[in-house]
């Protein structure tokens, strides 16, 4: 065996060692693959081949066309040249770019903490933006992508050069990776780095992955450098944007959970009925008559006449945003659901076409606690259920119910019910694939979107315009959006509760595991009765009220007083921190991190509902800061670190004390009760 041959199985053996005790799932990919290429039953792709005893070099076998076709050395060398500390460069942000000016920033910042995502960050973003060159360049590299591996050669090179705390390493071809094995020892870069690989994922084991890296030291992602093997890897930059806007504390941001918590806490003593979930869920209600679930996707104005003919055969649940649509087709849906934080823009809407509610006075209406008390009041309280949301859980033992968007909530509402036979109409979760519509006419936030952008490469992105393509309920592929696609995996993921039911998709739009692709008029509708909707809606209250919670219970108070004793904690965290002396930027940075650890953590299994507003609103601002301390051109750190420091500590403040506030209101109420009684 010549040296050259020795070390390749040599390095070969090394990386096989390490992904088997460091990267398991990789380790068992290589291992089947190697199995197979022994046993013949895998033809290898790839010669890989030891070039005028210098470099290595990988020949197509089908096409007989090298990979580098030059030097590899010579091309790794030339590749970590391109790489640069510039923030402007190759980088991936992952952040809405808001700017504020000074003025912006002081309205802002006196605003009700409840009222903006902007009011405790702009603040902290003016500041750091005013006192950073718009073209400055990183001190260190946190996180980089490598898009594309070839044999790797690139990769120590650039490591030499960057050594980023993190690397994210893609390869769609698992064949091309194994020989990379052979080249480049991965050790090397393990050493002072922490790796993630995706090497020939479909996409929902790569988002798992990216997620994996994002969430590894969150607050070094401000932005991600990102080097591309070949052009082949574009669309993977577009996805991996998607997957960023769908974090949580871009998607839903801190002000919106402290708004949750407080409007839940001023109904919490009022005798509102809160269901019982795991009760509902046992007695099955639902189980003998067929549920149809309603949304607003392009496929319901296709079905409207179907659905006209046959919605008395169906117990139907709809949100608020389709009543329109239903008043129209002269049809009372026999449960609304209302979820959303907000009542202008659904409700005025509808106030202004619909005239009145009349039509859908017998129904029966569940909305989340959060749903502003306008919205309440318009209703008879008898007929209101709410269901609690996991960020917002003041009742033990009740359970509680949240989802991206209003369409899976209906789903799984239907699931938890008991339902054997479930249909979905309008739940698209996709564009109309021609004309780019988002939804059905009567919708009040309709609209167009452009379907040529999944073609174009993006280093930024929306949840709203950016398209991708996704598997069909009846077509191979429809377009939706990167909001959308969190709904359709959410939408697989409630599939994981079906047991012995079944779900029928009547939408032309994206297709969900565990259902049924169904055209409405392949539907055998007469096997179902026409039901009389006025014993149903009695039977469905019954059902409801049964199994529910009007009042606060001794184990209520309890853990009321529970969460305001962790508050008071996380208040005096916060008082010590900022009276604490910084030496250096390093101490300033890890003794803020572990205050940030001490916020957003919770020694219960499930984050305490002050933990999860802190934890949504330090991922969304601990990254500017850290991007603050890691800019070549900032000078006289100290300063900086006072003047951030009375900022940051101002926010958290208002922070706290509006949820402690509200806390103790209602904790003050109970007692006047007592005393009272």
């Amino acid at each position: 065996m010549s040296n050259i041959e020795h070390q390749t199985f040599q390095t070969y053996t090394n990386n096989l060692l390490f992904f088997k005790q460091k990267h398991p799932k990789l380790f068992e990919k290589l291992n089947i693959l190697e199995i197979a290429i022994e046993s013949g039953q895998y033809k290898e792709k790839y010669s890989l081949e030891y070039k005028d005893d210098s470099y290595f070099d990988v020949i197509d076998l089908s096409t007989n066309q090298y990979l580098y076709n030059q030097n590899s050395n010579d091309f790794a060398k030339e590749f970590a040249k391109k790489i640069n500390f510039k923030k402007s460069d190759a980088t991936i942000e992952t952040y809405y770019n808001n700017q504020f000016n000074k003025p912006a920033a002081q309205i802002l910042d006196k605003q009700d903490i409840c009222k903006s995502a902007h009011t405790a960050t702009a603040p902290i973003i003016h500041y750091i933006s005013s006192v950073i060159p718009k073209d400055s360049t990183m001190k260190k590299i946190y996180k980089h992508v490598f898009l594309g591996v070839g044999l790797g050669v690139h990769l120590p090179t650039i490591h030499d050069k960057i050594k980023s705390l993190s690397y994210f390493i893609v390869e769609d071809d698992l064949e091309l990776f194994r020989l990379s094995l052979f080249v480049i020892d991965y050790t090397y870069i393990a050493k002072d780095s922490i790796l993630f690989f995706s090497i020939q994922e479909n996409e929902q084991d790569f988002q798992l992955n990216f997620k994996s890296f994002l969430e590894k030291a969150l607050a070094y992602n401000h932005d991600l450098k990102y080097s591309m093997f070949s052009n082949h890897y574009n669309s993977k930059i577009q996805f991996m944007l998607s997957i960023i806007l769908s974090q949580d504390h871009l998607i839903y941001s801190y002000d919106r959970m402290l708004k949750k918590n407080v409007r839940t806490l001023n109904i919490l003593n009022k005798n509102f009925n809160f269901l019982n979930i795991p009760s509902l869920q046992q007695q099955a209600s639902f189980k003998d008559k067929p549920v149809l679930v309603v949304a607003a996707g392009p496929s319901l104005d296709k079905n409207k006449e179907w659905l006209k003919q046959n919605h008395k055969r169906f117990i139907i649940i709809s949100p608020f945003v389709v009543l329109k649509t239903l008043k129209n087709l002269n049809i009372s849906p026999d449960i609304i659901v209302h979820i959303d934080d907000y009542y202008d823009e659904i409700v005025k809407d509808l106030k202004q076409n619909l005239n009145s509610f009349d039509f859908i006075k017998n129904s029966l209406y569940i909305f989340a606690p959060s749903v502003t008390q306008d919205m309440i009041k318009m209703f008879d309280k008898n007929s209101i259920f709410f269901i609690q949301n996991p960020s917002a859980v003041y009742k033990k033992d009740l359970g509680s119910l949240q989802t991206p968007s209003i369409g899976e909530y209906n789903y799984a509402l239907s699931l938890i019910l008991g339902a054997k036979e479930i249909y979905l109409l309008g739940l698209d979760l996709a564009l109309d694939s021609k004309t780019g519509k988002t939804h059905s006419d009567d919708h009040h936030t309709k609209k167009a979107v452009n379907l040529d952008t999944s073609s174009t490469q993006q280093t930024n992105a929306t949840l709203r315009e950016s398209v991708l393509k996704v598997k069909g309920n009846f077509d191979p592929l429809v377009p939706t959006t990167p909001l959308f696609n969190m709904s359709i995996l959410t939408m697989n993921t409630i599939a994981k509760t079906i047991k012995d039911q079944k779900v029928y998709n009547l939408s032309n739009g994206a297709y969900f595991k565990k259902t049924i692709p169904t055209h409405a008029k392949d539907v055998d509708v007469e096997k179902y009765s026409i039901l009389d909707k006025k014993l149903l809606h009695k039977n469905i209250h019954d059902i409801f009220k049964t199994n529910a919670s009007n009042s606060l219970r001794t184990q209520d108070i309890q853990l009321l007083h529970d969460k305001q004793k962790k508050a008071r904690y996380k208040k005096k965290r916060i008082r010590q921190f900022s009276s604490k002396k910084f030496k250096t930027t390093q101490e300033f940075i890890d003794k803020y991190l572990k205050l940030v650890t001490t916020l957003s953590n919770s020694s219960d299994k499930e984050m305490d509902e002050l933990s999860k507003i802190f934890d949504l609103y330090c991922r969304y601002t601990s990254h500017y800061l850290i991007d603050l301390f890691n800019t070549i051109e900032l000078e006289n750190h100290k300063e900086h670190i006072t003047n951030i420091i009375q900022i940051l500590v101002k926010q958290l403040y208002k922070i706290v004390d509006r949820y402690m506030y509200e806390l103790e209101k209602i904790l003050k109420d109970i007692e006047t009760a007592k005393a009272v009684s």
